[in-house]
């Protein structure tokens, strides 16, 4: 309610700044005549202000290579080697032999391990922001989270349930838990 009320109060002063200096008749006037018009008007029409002289449009003529002078060969082609910005996402591993870790209690991480579970075949990377809540970043979909286990939530074992609870605002407010499925490795 607060937010509507915020709202109303910032468009009466916004309408009565107009009122007083005069501008809101002008206002009127344009919007009318822009809602009225039967054609795209330019700056000119619109503000008063001179538009600016449209570039000529391009032919193909200006996108033709370069000729090479006539009695010589054409130049060899320049070579460049293009670097790929390294990706956020998790390398494709294999789970460790074994299943890796029986479980991990996060209350006994550092801010900033990394924690890595394969789930339903498939391999899930958290980076831990606060371990005695569980919030972590999860990799690659990049999005804060609060990770646990089903039973305990601040413990993960093996071949138990994993829960996320997504932030969805800087309020604090979460979304429902989210059961991922079972943990069959984990590595740190």
């Amino acid at each position: 309610m607060r937010t509507f009320l915020a709202r109303c109060t910032m468009l009466g002063l916004l309408v009565g700044g107009f009122a007083l200096t005069g501008d809101a008749g002008w206002i009127m006037n344009k919007g009318q005549s822009l809602l009225n018009a039967t054609t795209v008007p330019s700056a000119a029409d619109v503000w008063g202000e001179p538009s600016a002289p449209h570039p000529a449009p391009k032919t193909t003529a200006d996108f033709a290579p370069p000729a090479h002078p006539p009695g010589q060969p054409p130049a060899e082609p320049m070579h460049v080697d293009v670097q790929v910005a390294p990706s956020l996402a998790a390398p494709a591993e294999r789970p460790p032999l074994g299943g890796g870790q029986a479980g991990v209690d996060l209350r006994q991480l550092q801010p900033g391990a990394r924690v890595r579970l394969w789930v339903n075949g498939s391999l899930i990377v958290f980076d831990m922001v606060d371990p005695a809540t569980g919030e972590a970043i999860q990799q690659p979909v990049t999005r804060r989270v609060r990770i646990g286990g089903l039973q305990e939530p601040s413990r993960i074992e093996r071949g138990g349930m994993i829960v996320i609870q997504q932030r969805t605002g800087i309020s604090g407010h979460t979304s429902p838990p989210e059961t991922l499925g079972p943990v069959q490795a984990i590595a740190l």
